[in-house]
């Protein structure tokens, strides 16, 4: 029988900062960045104001919480991933994951309905017998009554099982908003345990950010147009406000719980707003909640997720992706 968990994942910041200090570096490196004078850490979305003492007067416009539209803003973010045997509270395991960047591209062009383009290069390492970018398969069992669903973790069959496939738009890129199920795409994809080899892999977002609305581009393939294929924000910007994030199987449910709101991370403390998000394909076991940052984009994102290898017991997973560092490239774009 599942146990419903009554548990909040506290991780120390101490603990993450030590971790992953030294590992963001070398991540930074990995991925051709150098922090040389041209470069400076910041802690809000201008070097000139600092957030973690004054609250935003605004008015600011959905648009506003996502990445920056300049060029030259470096995010790394952390991935940890703590699991709960059958949701009991004292039978948890931390694992963490590789950590991940985004670089903002500023402006690139103009999108087919004419309006001004914009692009982030998102960095993630992978196993390497996931790099080919291919179309995940996730087994589940559906929500039912007290049980909360749960994805397979084993080859063999279990009664009630369903499948869906999450389509190749970058399914296990570093961005949840440009996957769906992040959180149990990344547990399969990025090998937790370390036990694996891995790949690094390098994609280009594309997105249109209007006042209220944001959406992403994407390309079918290499030579096909860009066609828009998530909504961030759906030109309402009010609290509980709620639209669908895509269509078919992608589709997803987003609320904007919080509409003006602060997030803490190691990154700095940042007025932000707060998403929930929701399959809308019926009883699929994941939920997901994302803090977009002032002037940043995510900062803070929680997955949770149930996974079992017999059908009769289950583990809680908290997959957690937190800004760790924020750097901005001073030179003139």
């Amino acid at each position: 029988m599942f146990l419903l968990p009554k548990i909040e994942v506290f991780v120390t910041q101490c603990f993450r900062k030590a971790l992953y200090g030294l590992v963001c570096l070398l991540v930074i490196l990995t991925c051709g960045m150098s922090l040389n004078s041209c470069m400076e850490k910041v802690v809000g979305p201008t070097q000139s104001r600092s957030f973690e003492t004054v609250s935003p007067t605004g008015p600011f416009s959905a648009s506003d919480y996502w990445y920056s539209h300049h060029a030259g803003y470096h995010l790394i973010y952390s991935n940890t991933d703590s699991a709960f045997v059958n949701g009991v509270d004292s039978n948890l395991t931390v694992q963490t994951g590789s950590v991940d960047s985004v670089i903002t591209l500023g402006f690139v062009g103009f999108a087919p309905n004419g309006d001004s383009l914009f692009a982030v290069e998102e960095n993630y390492e992978v196993l390497s017998s996931r790099s080919s970018r291919t179309s995940f398969s996730l087994r589940y069992l559906s929500a039912a009554g007290s049980l909360p669903g749960a994805f397979i973790d084993t080859s063999a069959t279990i009664s009630g099982e369903s499948s869906c496939t999450v389509p190749v738009a970058r399914g296990v890129s570093s961005d949840s908003a440009a996957g769906n199920f992040y959180g149990r795409l990344k547990w399969l994809a990025d090998d937790f345990s370390g036990t694996g080899t891995r790949t690094w892999q390098r994609d280009t977002v594309y997105f249109t950010a209007v006042d209220d609305t944001v959406t992403l581009w994407n390309r079918a393939s290499s030579s096909s147009p860009l066609t828009p294929f998530k909504r961030i924000f759906s030109g309402t910007f009010t609290t509980s406000a709620n639209w669908r994030e895509g269509t078919g199987l992608d589709s997803t449910s987003i609320t904007l719980t919080d509409a003006s709101t602060f997030v803490n991370v190691a990154a700095g403390y940042f007025p932000a707003v707060k998403l929930s998000f929701c399959s809308v394909q019926p009883n699929i076991p994941h939920f997901e909640t994302k803090h977009l940052a002032l002037g940043i984009g995510p900062a803070l994102q929680r997955d949770s997720w149930w996974s079992t290898k017999n059908g009769s017991l289950a583990t809680l997973h908290i997959t957690e992706r937190e800004l760790q560092i924020v750097v901005k490239d001073n030179k003139e774009e």
